[in-house]
């Protein structure tokens, strides 16, 4: 039976990798007597990259300092896989230990949320209506369904959750409608004065497509985060989750992880902002990694569209401002 070394993500099918990672849970079951999620990408030691070789990056609840022989990690991975011809090859990949993502909502008695993206939709009745997206996960738990939006020093607006997307959708998203302002102000009012809109038909904003940033993820391009104090920069990482990212009540697709030379960047109260790369809207922050909340996870904004314009059953929809 012949070995194989791992090197790069597209040395393995999809199919190969679900494989590998489903052998690898097993493994680490058996050694370290806890459940894991997998991630295809850089080793890293000491917070830098380590070799070129991508590795399989190991997430547990809480990364372990010292843990005896028995409980520890291998250095590497070997897995039987079928070739086509019905013969066997051993896949040796390395591998790497890392804290599990933390949600970076925030929830307080009266919630207040970080968001990015500004929609505007016409209902079934033909009604226009205005309403901004945000992470579910601050209302997991909660029966709280009003919330209040800073979206500018001086203009604070007040919203209605529309809709929570649900455990099993894959999605960590919530509408949240623009309601009739305290003292009567209309909500189109409360968002001239905020500067997010000039008019009441903005042209559409283009995001990238899910396919575009998990190329542009690959390649390890560099992008913006908007959190609500200021912008930083980051650079992403060509890491991928082929089964996904469990992160709460939610096992989330289609997400990628960016990193930043600065701690607290992507802390406790930053999940529901913008993410940009090359300079176009791409991902939503739905977590943040413990350690240092210098690694983001973010889920593309392309693939949470489709929930949104069925959860709100709306004629049409467009997002009309990403900030």
């Amino acid at each position: 039976m012949k070995t194989i070394s791992v090197h790069r993500y597209s040395d393995l099918k999809k199919w190969q990798w679900l494989r590998v990672i489903s052998t690898i849970k097993k493994q680490v079951k058996e050694i370290a007597g806890e459940d894991c999620y997998v991630g295809i990408g850089r080793k890293y030691r000491q917070d830098k990259a380590y070799g070129w070789q991508i590795a399989a990056r190991i997430y547990l609840q809480r990364k372990r300092k010292r843990v005896t022989a028995k409980k520890r990690i291998p250095p590497s991975f070997h897995v039987r896989l079928q070739r086509n011809d019905g013969g066997y090859d051993t896949i040796k990949i390395r591998s790497d230990v890392e804290s599990a993502f933390n949600q970076t909502g925030r929830r307080i008695a009266l919630l207040n949320a970080t968001t990015g993206y500004l929609v505007r939709w016409i209902d079934e009745n033909n009604f226009r209506r205005w309403g901004f997206i945000t992470v579910a996960h601050i209302f997991d738990d909660t029966q709280i369904r009003s919330v209040s939006i800073q979206i500018s020093n001086s203009v604070r607006v007040d919203c209605q959750v529309r809709a929570v997307s649900g455990a099993q959708s894959g999605i960590d998203a919530a509408i949240l409608e623009i309601r009739q302002q305290q003292g009567g102000g209309h909500p189109e009012t409360a968002l001239h004065s905020a500067g997010l809109i000039t008019n009441t038909n903005p042209p559409k904003i283009s995001t990238l497509t899910t396919p575009q940033i998990q190329s542009l993820s690959l390649s390890r391009s560099n992008g913006c985060t908007y959190p609500p104090v200021r912008k930083f920069n980051f650079e992403c990482e060509n890491e991928q989750f082929p089964y996904g990212v469990p992160l709460g009540r939610r096992t989330l697709q289609n997400c990628i992880v960016v990193r930043q030379e600065n701690a607290d960047v992507f802390k406790v109260g930053t999940s529901g902002s913008l993410w940009t790369i090359n300079g176009f809207p791409a991902c939503m922050q739905v977590g943040g990694r413990p350690n240092n909340y210098d690694v983001g996870l973010g889920q593309s904004f392309h693939f949470i569209a489709p929930w949104i314009k069925s959860a709100l059953r709306a004629i049409s929809i467009k997002l009309v401002r990403a900030f």
